[in-house]
């Protein structure tokens, strides 16, 4: 999905149109022979000096706030949303470019809806190119994937590739069962083109990517002026 060494950018961005609560934390792994962590968030109190805020205008944006763990140990901390009705969008950059095309990439994070909701995203997107303060909901990405809830209808874990100036989404909706508990999100994109997207350690989809993909065109195409033979 990325044809050369790139510089990307991480972004964590959540659509609200009603309170969540929700906590956070995230790993991104490049592996090669030996494993290396390229990026770790753990959320301490200085995560807003690796963090950039949106300064986009269109569209009215939420706080965090900077909180202890339900379930965890005491220092273990995470951000939460806390306005309603408001989008979040903050992102962070890499130190240096990261090459996909020789290894594969793991990623990671956990997302807490502490109560019920109406709509609301939690999802992470990776970026080869990003103007950080002039970030919005639609700039271009790489990779967008984690959890979207909206009324009963939207109930899913997205997974989507941007390639080429196009996305592409799973061809198989993954359902998001909403609850109260957090869950770990993980995504494995390797580099002979196989993934795995998995919900608290389970595999919910994982395969070539060309087979679950429309990144190729069809291999059959029909034929509007193809009639049945008149013996057959």
């Amino acid at each position: 999905f990325c044809d050369s060494s790139v510089l990307l950018h991480l972004l964590f961005e959540v659509l609200l149109r009603c309170k969540i609560m929700f906590y956070l934390s995230l790993t991104l792994l490049f592996t090669l022979s030996l494993s290396k962590v390229h990026f770790h968030e753990q959320f301490d109190k200085g995560f807003e000096q690796r963090w950039v805020y949106s300064e986009d205008k269109s569209v009215s944006h939420g706080s965090f706030d900077l909180i202890q763990k339900t379930y965890c140990p005491e220092g273990d901390l995470a951000i939460k949303s806390i306005n309603d009705s408001s989008y979040y969008h903050i992102s962070s950059k890499f130190s240096e470019p990261l090459d996909t095309t020789k290894s594969a990439m793991f990623l990671q994070y956990v997302a807490h809806y502490e109560q019920p909701i109406a709509c609301g995203g939690a999802y992470l997107k990776v970026f080869s190119n990003l103007d950080q303060k002039s970030l919005t909901g639609t700039s271009d990405y790489n990779i967008m994937f984690g959890p979207d809830v909206c009324g009963y209808g939207t109930r899913v874990i997205h997974l989507i590739i941007g390639h080429k100036g196009k996305y592409y989404p799973l061809k198989e909706k993954e359902s998001f069962e909403l609850d109260t508990l957090p869950h770990l999100i993980q995504l494995y994109i390797g580099a002979d083109k196989t993934f795995s997207l998995k919900l608290d350690g389970a595999v919910r989809r994982e395969g070539k990517l060309e087979d679950h993909f429309d990144f190729l065109p069809s291999k059959f195409i029909n034929d509007p002026t193809d009639k049945k033979p008149e013996d057959w």
